[in-house]
Formats: structure tokens, C-alpha cells, sequence
């Protein structure tokens, strides 16, 4: 969960498939001047993505926020470049919990002409050689905020409200197939596209003014694989091979030095064993009888002392 030090009572998540997805913070950048420095707290982090799954965006603010003046709390939601949702709640109240789910933009069915909440949902990209400078240049346009989603918290002057005689319905491409070179070597693996969701009651529009940014979270949601070729998680190392696999993958010279080895490692285990299995003559000495010595399997033999007191043994 995204969490400014500046505003710890603000909390924004994405949900994938109901469940929180995991961040991993943006890689410091320090070579790079050309990013603007924002005049508002702001927050950026990875999520992981996968084709197919839907997600949401969950706010969260504590009791006790302080707004700038009398103003009116607003959400907006942008996804890939473009401003899908905004909410403003006329009712918020800082000395009670908030919480709202933002699940997708809304949408007029032409045939039905009923109100429907689409859902968010991650779509794959593919990448095509393509050398027409007029799709490269707009395929460049749409790329240039993919993956990207974008939760701004702002302050704003609530003027009034009216029912949407027309919900707008948001245009979208018939698939994420963009030319290579305007990716700009960059890791882009999805893009979100909206999908059918529940019906819903006719919305109510708010006019608002004065909307000014007070937090913004940034969240660019990438696949597993460009996620580690990007740096944000490491590399997975590559499976271990069985022992099978190994030697099915041997050249013939390795299997015949291979095979040379074994023998030798065999050869010296049967030479050890066979070492050991040979019986030892075991020799006792009788310390009390100090004119014999008893080796065992043997005749009795004669301990002889020298002048100097040295004893020696006759072997005759």
C-alpha cells in the first residue's frame, strides 16, 4: 500500500483480482534531469501484472486529514495516459474513516441505453517491425503512458451537481500491437482495456473548480519478466539440471572421461576394501612377567637388561 510520510492518513492500493498487489519501489534514478519535480507529494512504485487479471483501486483516508481551507475532497483516476474517473464526495466528513473502490469508467450501452461500470482489466503487448513513420509516431503517443496507472487526491470547489444525460464511452484500440521502435527499448508488457461490468443507476456529474492536486501515486504495472529485466526483482535462476540431463547432454569425449573416472574411483574403493579386510597380527605384552614377553601366535621370547639398564629383546 502506497503511504506518504507527509500524509501518512492517506492510503491507495491497487487490488488485483481482489487481492493487494505487492509494490516494489521505483529504481533511483539520479542521472536522469529530465524528470519533472512535482510541487505536490507524490509516490511511484512497481506492481507485477498478468493478462486477463482485473484489478481496482482502493482509497483509504483516516480521521483527521486537513484540507487546505474549505474544500472538497476529489479522486481522479488515470490509466495509460487517460482520465478515466474522477469522483467527488460532497459528504466527506475528516473526523470519520473514507474508503471508496474505484473499479473502472462508466459506459452507455447503444443498443440497451443502460449505464454499465466497467471493469480494469491488464491486456498483453505485442511488438511488430514496423518502419512507417506515421505509425511509429503514433504508436510513440500511446506507449508513452502505458502501463501506467495514476491516483491523484486532489482539493477542489464543489459548484453544483446534474444527471449525465450521456455517458461518455471511452474509445479504445482493438489490441496493444505496437511498432518496436516506439517502445524506445522500454519494458512495456501490458496495457489496461475495459471489460463488461455490472449495470448501474444514471450518474450524477459534479462541476467542480479550483481543482488542485494534494497527493499523487503513481503505479506502473509490468509482467514478471520485464519487471526483472528492468532491475526491479532479480533475476530467476535458471532450473538445475538432473542428473540425466546432464549426462544425456555430454559429448562422447566427456562420456568416455566420465566412465574413465568412475572405473578409477571404483578400482581404489575394492583396493581399500580389500586393505582392510586383510587380518593384522595383534600383539599383546605381559608387564608382569619381566623376564619373558608373550607375542601372540608365537613362542615366549627373552627380555635381556643391558648394564646402562636398557632392556632389549632377544629375537634368536
Amino acid at each position: 500500500m502506497a503511504i506518504l510520510t507527509q500524509i501518512p492518513e492517506i492510503d491507495v492500493s491497487v487490488h488485483v483480482n481482489g487481492q493487494p498487489a505487492k509494490e516494489y519501489p521505483s529504481p533511483c534514478r539520479d542521472d536522469d534531469h529530465t524528470l519533472p519535480i512535482p510541487d505536490h507529494p507524490s509516490h511511484e512504485c512497481y506492481i507485477e501484472s498478468k493478462s486477463g487479471q482485473t484489478y481496482t483501486i482502493e482509497v483509504t483516508i483516516a480521521p483527521g486529514l486537513k484540507l487546505p481551507g474549505k474544500r472538497n475532497l476529489g479522486i481522479r483516476l488515470s490509466v495509460d495516459g487517460k482520465s478515466i474517473l474522477g469522483r467527488v464526495d460532497s459528504h466527506w466528513d475528516s473526523s470519520r474513516p473514507y474508503n471508496h473502490s474505484l473499479i473502472g469508467p462508466r459506459m452507455l450501452s447503444p443498443k440497451s441505453k443502460v449505464h454499465r461500470r466497467q471493469k480494469l482489466t491488464f491486456s498483453p503487448v505485442t511488438t511488430v517491425e514496423e518502419t512507417a513513420e506515421a505509425i511509429i509516431k503514433r504508436d510513440t503517443q500511446i506507449s508513452a503512458d502505458l502501463g501506467t496507472i495514476v491516483v491523484s487526491v486532489n482539493t477542489c470547489t464543489l459548484n453544483g451537481e446534474s444527471l449525465v444525460p450521456n455517458t461518455q464511452n471511452y474509445k479504445q484500440e482493438e489490441g496493444f500491437t505496437l511498432a518496436e521502435k516506439s517502445m524506445k527499448g522500454r519494458e512495456l508488457s501490458h496495457g489496461t482495456r475495459f471489460t463488461e461490468g455490472p449495470i448501474i443507476q444514471p450518474p450524477t456529474e459534479f462541476i467542480v473548480s479550483h481543482e488542485q492536486v494534494f497527493a499523487q501515486y503513481t503505479f506502473r504495472y509490468r509482467s514478471r519478466s520485464a519487471l526483472q529485466n528492468e532491475m526491479i526483482l532479480p533475476q530467476t535462476p535458471p532450473p538445475q539440471q538432473s542428473i540425466l540431463d546432464q549426462i544425456q547432454a555430454m559429448t562422447k569425449d566427456e562420456l568416455r572421461s566420465l566412465d574413465e573416472k568412475l572405473f578409477r574411483v571404483k578400482r581404489e574403493k575394492e583396493i581399500n576394501q580389500e586393505t582392510n579386510s586383510t587380518p593384522r597380527l595383534k600383539r599383546t605384552i605381559d608387564l608382569t612377567d619381566d623376564d619373558a614377553i608373550e607375542v601372540s601366535g608365537h613362542r615366549r621370547i627373552k627380555a635381556v637388561k643391558l648394564e646402562d639398564g636398557c632392556e632389549v629383546v632377544d629375537l634368536t
